[in-house]
């Protein structure tokens, strides 16, 4: 026998069958499909809607973080540069291999030097 709150439950859901009109257990146990498509195409949509906005905020989420880590290697690139001892007045191979993290070459006259800290120099 069920009693307590599920029996509150399922009376209170039977009252609301019973006001609708429904009051054959075989009627209601019919409608519940149909409820189920009814709510599926009436939330499907939002549903979608969610999902791309979830979508959009993990993807600019992401850019966030990938920002903050090349501001940090940046800052702390500085920091090195403001640590030497002396102006750097001539090319330093270890410098430079500290700063540039890859170089693209898409053409004789393109030439994009990424940086560390993700900025990029087209030549």
């Amino acid at each position: 026998m069920i009693t307590g709150e599920l029996k509150n439950r399922i009376d209170s859901i039977w009252e609301i069958f019973w006001t609708g009109g429904l009051t054959n257990p075989l009627d209601v146990i019919e409608q519940m499909p149909k409820a189920g498509i009814q709510h599926g195409i009436r939330y499907e949509p939002l549903s979608v809607r969610f999902q791309e906005t979830k979508d959009k905020y993990d993807a600019v989420t992401a850019e966030i973080a990938q920002r903050g880590i090349r501001r940090r290697e940046f800052g702390r690139f500085i920091h090195s540069l403001e640590s030497l001892p002396e102006m750097v007045t001539e090319f330093s191979e270890e410098l430079w291999g500290s700063l540039v993290d890859h170089v693209t070459v898409h053409s004789k006259d393109n030439i994009v030097f990424t940086l560390t800290s993700g900025m990029e120099i087209k030549a």
